[in-house]
C-alpha cells in the first residue's frame, strides 16, 4: 500500500496539533519512566511559581489557533530545522487552513488536503498524485484547564519567561533538561493581543543535552480570522467523481495517479 510522504504527514501533525501544550503533556507522560529518577532528585526542589495573568495570556494565545472552531481561516509560514536530518528541514513553507462547518480545506506548500464528511483527499501536485482516504481525523482541542496545565508545567519544571521588544511580547516555557520539548513560546502583538508566532525547540533523543542537535519549529501566523469561505479553494467535486460506485479523477487531475487508502 502506498502512503502519503512522511514529510507531509509530519508537517500536518505539527500544524493541526496547534494545541501544542496538549502534545507536550501527552509526550511527557510517554517518557514518564525515563524521568522518574531525575524527578526523584527534584523532589526537594521548590515547584516553579507562575504569574497567573501571564500563564492565562499564554494559553489564550494557544486557544486562538483552534482548528475545531466551526468557522475560521488561518495562514502563515512554517520553518523547520532538523540538524540531524536536513532532508526533514523546510523553509518558508506556506500554509492555509479554512474550516466552515464540518469540513475544511488545508494547503501546505504544494499539497492540498480537503476534508468533507468522512472523505479526505490529498492532492500532491509535485508528484501528480491524489490520495483518497476514509480515515478519521481527530484534532485535539486547545487546553482549557488552566489550573491543570499549571500543575503539569510545575511537575515538569518549566520556567515561564516574559520578554518584550517594541510592540511584541514573547512568553516562553523553558526547561533545558526536559527529555522532549525544551522550549515552547508564543509571540503576541502587545496592542491587539493577537498571536503572531509559535516557536518550539525539541531535543534529539540520542543526545538530549546537545543544543546543536535540537530541532526547531517556527510557525509565523499571518492570518488569524474567525471567518471562512471554502468556495475560494479547491473542492472535492473539482477533483473526483463517482463512476460505477468507484472514485475517478476529473478535470485537470485526470492525468494524476489515484491512490486509495
Amino acid at each position: 500500500m502506498k502512503k502519503i510522504p512522511i514529510k507531509v504527514l509530519v508537517m500536518t501533525v505539527l500544524l493541526v496539533s496547534a494545541a501544542a501544550l496538549f502534545a507536550m503533556e501527552k509526550h511527557g507522560k510517554s517518557v514518564k519512566k525515563q524521568t522518574e529518577t531525575s524527578a526523584r532528585k527534584e523532589d526537594n526542589a521548590a515547584a516553579p511559581v507562575y504569574d497567573s495573568l501571564l500563564l492565562k495570556r499564554f494559553t489564550s494565545a494557544i486557544r486562538s489557533l483552534d482548528f475545531n472552531r466551526p468557522i475560521c481561516t488561518y495562514a502563515g509560514v512554517i520553518n523547520l530545522d532538523d540538524p540531524n536530518d536536513t532532508s526533514n528541514s523546510v523553509h518558508n513553507l506556506k500554509f492555509l487552513f479554512c474550516r466552515t462547518g464540518g469540513g475544511y480545506y488545508y494547503r501546505l506548500g504544494t499539497t492540498e488536503i480537503i476534508h468533507q464528511g468522512k472523505l479526505n483527499i490529498y492532492v500532491q501536485h509535485d508528484q501528480h498524485k491524489v490520495v483518497i482516504s476514509g480515515q478519521q481525523i481527530v484534532v485535539q482541542p486547545p487546553v482549557k484547564d488552566l489550573a491543570g496545565m499549571m500543575k503539569y508545567l510545575q511537575s515538569e519544571n518549566y520556567e515561564l519567561r516574559n520578554s518584550s521588544k517594541g510592540n511584541k511580547q514573547t512568553l516562553a516555557l523553558v526547561n533545558e533538561q526536559h527529555l522532549s520539548c525544551k522550549e515552547l513560546s508564543v509571540t503576541l502583538d502587545i496592542n491587539t493581543g493577537k498571536l503572531e508566532r509559535i516557536y518550539s525547540r525539541l531535543n534529539d533523543f540520542g543526545s538530549p543535552k546537545d543544543k546543536g542537535k535540537d530541532r526547531v519549529i517556527d510557525v509565523r501566523i499571518l492570518q488569524l480570522s474567525d471567518r471562512g469561505d471554502r468556495s475560494l479553494y479547491t473542492s472535492v467535486d473539482a477533483v473526483v467523481r463517482k463512476e460505477n460506485s468507484r472514485w475517478a479523477l476529473k478535470g485537470k487531475y485526470a492525468t494524476y495517479e489515484l491512490i486509495m487508502l
